[in-house]
Protein backbone atom coordinates (compact mmCIF):
# COMPACT_ATOMS: atom_id res chain seq x y z
CA UNK A 1 0.00 0.00 0.00
CA UNK A 2 1.17 3.67 -0.97
CA UNK A 3 -0.24 7.34 -0.17
CA UNK A 4 0.88 10.22 -1.86
CA UNK A 5 -0.59 13.25 -3.31
CA UNK A 6 -3.29 13.68 -5.48
CA UNK A 7 -2.26 17.28 -6.92
CA UNK A 8 1.36 16.15 -7.38
CA UNK A 9 0.68 12.71 -9.30
CA UNK A 10 -1.83 14.42 -11.60
CA UNK A 11 0.62 17.10 -11.99
CA UNK A 12 3.37 14.48 -12.80
CA UNK A 13 0.56 12.06 -14.55
CA UNK A 14 -1.07 14.47 -16.97
CA UNK A 15 1.93 15.35 -19.75
CA UNK A 16 2.90 11.48 -20.24
CA UNK A 17 -1.02 10.64 -20.61
CA UNK A 18 -1.96 13.09 -22.76
CA UNK A 19 1.46 12.35 -25.36
CA UNK A 20 1.97 8.83 -25.04
CA UNK A 21 -1.36 6.93 -24.53
CA UNK A 22 -3.77 6.77 -27.24
CA UNK A 23 -5.79 4.22 -28.51
CA UNK A 24 -3.59 3.33 -31.43
CA UNK A 25 -1.24 1.48 -29.94
CA UNK A 26 -1.61 -2.05 -31.05
CA UNK A 27 -0.78 -3.81 -27.58
CA UNK A 28 -3.61 -2.98 -24.84
CA UNK A 29 -0.71 -3.10 -22.02
CA UNK A 30 0.31 0.04 -23.00
CA UNK A 31 -2.93 1.88 -22.22
CA UNK A 32 -1.96 1.48 -18.25
CA UNK A 33 0.96 3.12 -16.33
CA UNK A 34 2.95 1.25 -14.08
CA UNK A 35 3.19 2.50 -10.99
CA UNK A 36 6.39 1.48 -8.71
CA UNK A 37 7.91 2.04 -5.28
CA UNK A 38 11.11 0.61 -4.45
CA UNK A 39 11.46 -0.28 -0.48
CA UNK A 40 13.35 2.27 1.69
CA UNK A 41 12.65 4.84 -0.86
CA UNK A 42 10.55 7.86 -1.00
CA UNK A 43 9.51 7.96 -4.21
CA UNK A 44 7.07 7.00 -7.00
CA UNK A 45 7.51 6.27 -10.52
CA UNK A 46 5.29 6.58 -12.99
CA UNK A 47 5.84 5.36 -16.33
CA UNK A 48 3.86 5.05 -19.62
CA UNK A 49 4.58 3.56 -22.92
CA UNK A 50 3.73 3.42 -26.77
CA UNK A 51 7.00 1.11 -27.07
CA UNK A 52 8.48 3.90 -29.62
CA UNK A 53 7.98 6.49 -26.88
CA UNK A 54 8.58 5.89 -22.92
CA UNK A 55 8.23 8.41 -20.25
CA UNK A 56 8.65 8.13 -16.60
CA UNK A 57 7.59 10.88 -13.78
CA UNK A 58 9.02 10.59 -10.25
CA UNK A 59 6.96 11.72 -7.65
CA UNK A 60 8.28 12.56 -3.79
CA UNK A 61 5.69 10.73 -1.08
CA UNK A 62 5.45 12.04 2.44
CA UNK A 63 7.34 8.85 3.56
CA UNK A 64 9.53 5.99 2.56
CA UNK A 65 8.07 2.60 1.59
CA UNK A 66 8.36 0.01 3.90
CA UNK A 67 7.82 -2.67 1.03
CA UNK A 68 8.61 -2.84 -2.98
CA UNK A 69 4.90 -2.22 -4.64
CA UNK A 70 4.20 -2.63 -8.39
CA UNK A 71 1.04 -2.69 -10.38
CA UNK A 72 -0.22 -1.55 -13.39
CA UNK A 73 -3.38 0.05 -14.02
CA UNK A 74 -5.27 2.15 -16.65
CA UNK A 75 -3.80 5.28 -17.27
CA UNK A 76 -6.76 7.49 -18.20
CA UNK A 77 -8.95 6.09 -15.56
CA UNK A 78 -6.72 6.91 -12.94
CA UNK A 79 -5.86 10.10 -14.19
CA UNK A 80 -10.22 10.93 -13.93
CA UNK A 81 -10.20 9.50 -10.81
CA UNK A 82 -7.66 11.74 -9.37
CA UNK A 83 -9.41 14.75 -11.50
CA UNK A 84 -12.30 13.77 -9.66
CA UNK A 85 -11.27 13.75 -6.18
CA UNK A 86 -10.22 16.81 -3.61
CA UNK A 87 -6.91 18.14 -2.89
CA UNK A 88 -5.12 15.50 -0.15
CA UNK A 89 -3.13 12.10 0.29
CA UNK A 90 -4.52 9.30 -1.41
CA UNK A 91 -4.32 5.67 -0.92
CA UNK A 92 -3.28 3.13 -3.64
CA UNK A 93 -3.11 -1.26 -2.30
CA UNK A 94 -4.00 -4.14 -4.23
CA UNK A 95 -5.02 -7.36 -3.31
CA UNK A 96 -5.70 -10.08 -5.48
CA UNK A 97 -4.53 -8.61 -7.87
CA UNK A 98 -7.01 -5.78 -8.09
CA UNK A 99 -6.46 -2.52 -7.26
CA UNK A 100 -8.39 -0.21 -4.47
CA UNK A 101 -8.07 3.45 -4.57
CA UNK A 102 -8.99 5.11 -1.43
CA UNK A 103 -9.18 8.68 -0.18
CA UNK A 104 -11.06 10.09 2.68
CA UNK A 105 -14.84 9.39 1.88
CA UNK A 106 -14.51 6.77 -0.34
CA UNK A 107 -13.17 4.32 -2.51
CA UNK A 108 -12.76 2.47 -5.94
CA UNK A 109 -11.94 -0.42 -7.60
CA UNK A 110 -9.45 -0.28 -10.49
CA UNK A 111 -8.68 -3.04 -13.06
CA UNK A 112 -5.30 -4.19 -13.20
CA UNK A 113 -2.39 -5.94 -15.90
CA UNK A 114 0.22 -7.79 -14.78
CA UNK A 115 3.44 -5.60 -14.38
CA UNK A 116 5.83 -8.18 -15.69
CA UNK A 117 3.44 -7.77 -19.33
CA UNK A 118 4.95 -3.71 -19.50
CA UNK A 119 7.36 -3.39 -22.26
CA UNK A 120 10.93 -2.19 -21.05
CA UNK A 121 12.16 0.95 -20.93
CA UNK A 122 14.85 1.23 -23.60
CA UNK A 123 18.27 0.97 -21.88
CA UNK A 124 21.15 3.05 -23.66
CA UNK A 125 24.23 0.58 -23.62
CA UNK A 126 26.34 2.11 -26.43
CA UNK A 127 26.19 5.90 -26.42
CA UNK A 128 27.51 7.55 -29.24
CA UNK A 129 26.48 11.28 -28.01
CA UNK A 130 26.15 12.29 -24.39
CA UNK A 131 26.38 15.76 -22.12
CA UNK A 132 24.38 18.09 -19.78
CA UNK A 133 22.21 21.23 -21.20
CA UNK A 134 20.35 24.18 -19.22
CA UNK A 135 16.78 23.42 -19.44
CA UNK A 136 15.56 26.75 -20.19
CA UNK A 137 18.04 27.53 -23.23
CA UNK A 138 16.35 23.90 -24.56
CA UNK A 139 12.90 24.88 -23.71
CA UNK A 140 13.24 28.07 -25.67
CA UNK A 141 14.77 26.74 -29.04
CA UNK A 142 12.57 23.26 -28.90
CA UNK A 143 9.46 25.91 -28.82
CA UNK A 144 10.64 27.78 -31.59
CA UNK A 145 11.32 25.49 -33.99
CA UNK A 146 9.01 22.71 -33.46
CA UNK A 147 6.06 24.48 -35.06
CA UNK A 148 7.79 24.35 -38.16
CA UNK A 149 8.10 20.69 -38.39
CA UNK A 150 5.83 18.72 -41.15
CA UNK A 151 2.77 17.07 -39.46
CA UNK A 152 3.07 14.22 -41.75
CA UNK A 153 6.24 12.69 -43.31
CA UNK A 154 4.84 12.74 -46.95
CA UNK A 155 7.74 9.81 -47.51
CA UNK A 156 10.48 12.46 -45.72
CA UNK A 157 10.33 10.96 -42.61
CA UNK A 158 12.90 13.41 -41.94
CA UNK A 159 10.98 16.52 -42.41
CA UNK A 160 8.13 15.27 -39.25
CA UNK A 161 10.87 15.56 -36.80
CA UNK A 162 13.42 18.44 -35.40
CA UNK A 163 17.45 18.06 -35.88
CA UNK A 164 19.17 18.09 -32.52
CA UNK A 165 22.66 18.92 -34.24
CA UNK A 166 25.68 19.48 -31.92
CA UNK A 167 28.64 21.41 -33.36
CA UNK A 168 31.61 23.11 -32.07
CA UNK A 169 30.17 23.71 -28.42
CA UNK A 170 26.81 25.15 -30.10
CA UNK A 171 23.40 23.00 -30.36
CA UNK A 172 21.43 23.91 -33.16
CA UNK A 173 17.11 22.49 -33.03
CA UNK A 174 16.11 22.55 -36.62
CA UNK A 175 12.88 21.88 -38.37
CA UNK A 176 11.44 22.20 -40.89
CA UNK A 177 8.21 21.82 -43.63
CA UNK A 178 10.25 22.21 -47.44
CA UNK A 179 7.79 25.58 -46.91
CA UNK A 180 9.61 27.02 -43.77
CA UNK A 181 12.54 26.19 -41.48
CA UNK A 182 13.10 27.32 -38.32
CA UNK A 183 16.90 27.30 -36.75
CA UNK A 184 17.30 28.03 -33.00
CA UNK A 185 20.99 27.81 -31.10
CA UNK A 186 22.42 27.83 -27.44
CA UNK A 187 25.41 26.48 -25.84
CA UNK A 188 25.87 22.94 -25.06
CA UNK A 189 28.17 20.58 -23.33
CA UNK A 190 27.17 17.92 -26.17
CA UNK A 191 29.82 16.44 -27.99
CA UNK A 192 29.86 16.73 -32.06
CA UNK A 193 27.05 15.23 -33.58
CA UNK A 194 23.15 14.93 -34.63
CA UNK A 195 20.10 12.71 -34.53
CA UNK A 196 16.19 13.60 -35.46
CA UNK A 197 14.02 13.47 -33.15
CA UNK A 198 10.53 12.23 -34.44
CA UNK A 199 7.58 14.77 -34.07
CA UNK A 200 6.08 12.59 -30.95
CA UNK A 201 9.39 12.73 -28.97
CA UNK A 202 9.53 16.24 -29.64
CA UNK A 203 6.11 16.85 -28.14
CA UNK A 204 6.38 15.04 -25.19
CA UNK A 205 10.05 16.66 -24.56
CA UNK A 206 8.22 20.28 -25.15
CA UNK A 207 5.68 19.69 -22.52
CA UNK A 208 7.79 17.99 -20.09
CA UNK A 209 10.37 20.58 -20.19
CA UNK A 210 7.50 23.22 -19.51
CA UNK A 211 6.08 20.78 -16.70
CA UNK A 212 9.65 20.47 -14.65
CA UNK A 213 11.24 22.16 -12.08
CA UNK A 214 14.88 20.72 -13.29
CA UNK A 215 17.62 23.30 -14.01
CA UNK A 216 19.87 20.72 -16.32
CA UNK A 217 18.76 17.82 -18.52
CA UNK A 218 21.36 15.15 -19.31
CA UNK A 219 21.09 13.41 -22.93
CA UNK A 220 22.52 10.63 -24.07
CA UNK A 221 21.59 9.07 -27.54
CA UNK A 222 22.78 6.02 -29.41
CA UNK A 223 22.33 5.18 -32.97
CA UNK A 224 18.38 4.28 -32.37
CA UNK A 225 17.15 6.21 -29.14
CA UNK A 226 17.76 9.13 -27.41
CA UNK A 227 17.17 9.43 -23.46
CA UNK A 228 16.48 12.90 -21.44
CA UNK A 229 16.28 12.33 -18.08
CA UNK A 230 15.76 15.55 -15.41
CA UNK A 231 15.09 15.66 -11.77
CA UNK A 232 11.48 15.17 -12.02
CA UNK A 233 11.19 12.92 -15.47
CA UNK A 234 12.85 10.89 -17.89
CA UNK A 235 11.74 9.68 -21.17
CA UNK A 236 13.19 7.61 -24.46
CA UNK A 237 12.37 7.91 -27.93
CA UNK A 238 13.45 6.07 -31.08
CA UNK A 239 14.97 8.09 -33.28
CA UNK A 240 14.75 8.64 -37.00
CA UNK A 241 16.55 7.04 -39.09
CA UNK A 242 17.02 9.41 -41.94
CA UNK A 243 19.01 12.53 -43.57
CA UNK A 244 18.05 15.87 -42.96
CA UNK A 245 18.38 18.38 -45.78
CA UNK A 246 21.61 20.83 -45.86
CA UNK A 247 19.59 23.50 -43.77
CA UNK A 248 22.98 25.82 -43.55
CA UNK A 249 22.54 25.78 -47.18
CA UNK A 250 19.10 26.97 -47.03
CA UNK A 251 19.53 30.37 -45.06
CA UNK A 252 20.31 33.55 -47.36
CA UNK A 253 23.54 35.14 -46.08
CA UNK A 254 24.14 38.48 -46.25
CA UNK A 255 21.03 39.46 -48.17
CA UNK A 256 20.90 42.80 -49.68
CA UNK A 257 17.69 44.12 -48.36
CA UNK A 258 17.22 44.66 -44.24
CA UNK A 259 13.97 45.39 -43.36
CA UNK A 260 13.30 46.19 -39.26
CA UNK A 261 9.55 46.48 -38.17
CA UNK A 262 7.53 45.68 -34.86
CA UNK A 263 6.78 42.52 -34.62
CA UNK A 264 3.52 42.71 -32.99
CA UNK A 265 2.85 45.48 -35.55
CA UNK A 266 3.27 43.32 -38.36
CA UNK A 267 1.55 40.39 -36.74
CA UNK A 268 -1.75 41.91 -36.80
CA UNK A 269 -1.52 43.66 -40.43
CA UNK A 270 -0.56 40.18 -41.50
CA UNK A 271 -4.03 38.60 -39.24
CA UNK A 272 -5.79 41.23 -41.45
CA UNK A 273 -4.72 40.59 -44.51
CA UNK A 274 -5.26 36.69 -44.14
CA UNK A 275 -9.68 37.62 -43.83
CA UNK A 276 -8.93 38.45 -47.29
CA UNK A 277 -7.34 35.55 -48.88
CA UNK A 278 -8.09 33.03 -51.26
CA UNK A 279 -9.08 30.20 -48.76
CA UNK A 280 -7.04 27.99 -51.49
CA UNK A 281 -4.27 29.53 -51.87
CA UNK A 282 -4.15 31.32 -48.41
CA UNK A 283 -1.08 34.00 -50.09
CA UNK A 284 -0.25 37.71 -49.65
CA UNK A 285 1.77 40.01 -51.48
CA UNK A 286 4.66 41.84 -49.86
CA UNK A 287 6.31 44.75 -51.51
CA UNK A 288 9.54 45.87 -50.31
CA UNK A 289 10.39 49.42 -51.25
CA UNK A 290 13.30 52.25 -48.85
CA UNK A 291 11.35 52.84 -45.97
CA UNK A 292 8.20 50.98 -46.64
CA UNK A 293 6.32 47.34 -46.72
CA UNK A 294 3.03 47.14 -48.56
CA UNK A 295 1.25 44.10 -47.89
CA UNK A 296 -2.35 42.95 -50.05
CA UNK A 297 -4.32 39.94 -50.33
CA UNK A 298 -7.80 39.32 -52.27
CA UNK A 299 -9.89 36.89 -53.27
CA UNK A 300 -11.15 37.52 -56.76
CA UNK A 301 -14.41 34.64 -56.34
CA UNK A 302 -15.81 37.31 -53.88
CA UNK A 303 -14.31 39.97 -55.10
CA UNK A 304 -12.94 41.24 -52.00
CA UNK A 305 -9.38 42.92 -51.32
CA UNK A 306 -6.98 44.59 -48.47
CA UNK A 307 -4.14 46.70 -49.36
CA UNK A 308 -2.57 48.14 -46.13
CA UNK A 309 1.35 50.28 -45.83
CA UNK A 310 3.08 49.75 -42.31
CA UNK A 311 6.60 52.38 -42.05
CA UNK A 312 9.54 50.72 -41.07
CA UNK A 313 13.17 50.83 -41.67
CA UNK A 314 13.96 49.42 -44.93
CA UNK A 315 17.62 49.63 -47.21
CA UNK A 316 17.73 47.42 -50.55
CA UNK A 317 16.19 46.78 -53.78
CA UNK A 318 12.27 47.06 -54.74
CA UNK A 319 11.29 43.30 -54.57
CA UNK A 320 7.52 42.10 -54.38
CA UNK A 321 6.91 38.67 -53.44
CA UNK A 322 3.93 36.21 -52.33
CA UNK A 323 4.05 34.34 -49.31
CA UNK A 324 1.67 32.15 -47.47
CA UNK A 325 -0.29 34.10 -44.60
CA UNK A 326 -0.59 31.28 -42.26
CA UNK A 327 3.04 30.30 -42.54
CA UNK A 328 4.55 33.69 -42.08
CA UNK A 329 1.98 34.13 -38.54
CA UNK A 330 3.49 30.84 -37.43
CA UNK A 331 7.12 32.25 -38.19
CA UNK A 332 6.11 35.85 -36.11
CA UNK A 333 5.05 33.86 -33.39
CA UNK A 334 7.97 31.69 -32.82
CA UNK A 335 10.64 34.45 -33.57
CA UNK A 336 11.07 36.45 -29.99
CA UNK A 337 11.62 39.89 -29.53
CA UNK A 338 9.95 43.28 -29.85
CA UNK A 339 11.42 43.86 -33.20
CA UNK A 340 12.28 41.55 -35.80
CA UNK A 341 14.84 42.10 -38.70
CA UNK A 342 13.73 40.84 -42.51
CA UNK A 343 16.23 39.58 -44.58
CA UNK A 344 15.28 40.22 -48.81
CA UNK A 345 17.46 38.74 -51.27
CA UNK A 346 15.06 38.43 -54.31
CA UNK A 347 11.17 37.47 -55.22
CA UNK A 348 12.35 33.74 -55.36
CA UNK A 349 14.63 33.64 -52.76
CA UNK A 350 13.35 32.85 -49.46
CA UNK A 351 13.06 35.35 -46.78
CA UNK A 352 15.33 35.19 -43.49
CA UNK A 353 13.93 36.49 -40.28
CA UNK A 354 15.83 36.67 -36.80
CA UNK A 355 14.82 39.24 -34.02
CA UNK A 356 16.67 42.36 -33.76
CA UNK A 357 18.72 41.87 -30.66
CA UNK A 358 18.62 38.20 -28.48
CA UNK A 359 16.94 38.02 -26.02
CA UNK A 360 19.50 35.88 -24.00
CA UNK A 361 22.76 35.85 -24.93
CA UNK A 362 24.52 33.54 -27.00
CA UNK A 363 21.36 31.97 -28.17
CA UNK A 364 19.75 32.78 -31.34
CA UNK A 365 16.52 32.13 -33.15
CA UNK A 366 16.16 32.18 -36.96
CA UNK A 367 13.69 31.24 -39.66
CA UNK A 368 13.11 31.01 -43.38
CA UNK A 369 10.22 31.17 -45.59
CA UNK A 370 9.98 30.60 -49.23
CA UNK A 371 7.58 32.86 -51.42
CA UNK A 372 4.74 30.96 -52.78
CA UNK A 373 4.79 29.55 -56.21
Amino acid sequence: MISFDRKKTMAALTPLISKIVTSKSPYPICEFVLIEVRKGEDLMYLTCTDCNLSGTARVTLSQCAGEDFKVCVQARLLQDMLKSLPDGEVTLSVKDGTAFLRWNSGESRLSTAEPADFPNTYAITEPVIQGRMKRSSLATSLRTVIKAAAEESFGRPALASVLFDSLSGSLNLVASDSQQLICASFPSELPDGSFLLPNPGAGLLNVILAATESDVVDVICSKSHARFDMDDFSFTSTLVAAKFPKYQGVIPQGPPGILLIDRQRLVQIIKRASIFCSKEAGCISLSFSPGNLKIASEDLGYGMNLKESADCEYSGPEINMKVKAGLLLDILHSIPGERIEIGVTESIRPLRFRPETPETKGETQLAVLMPAK
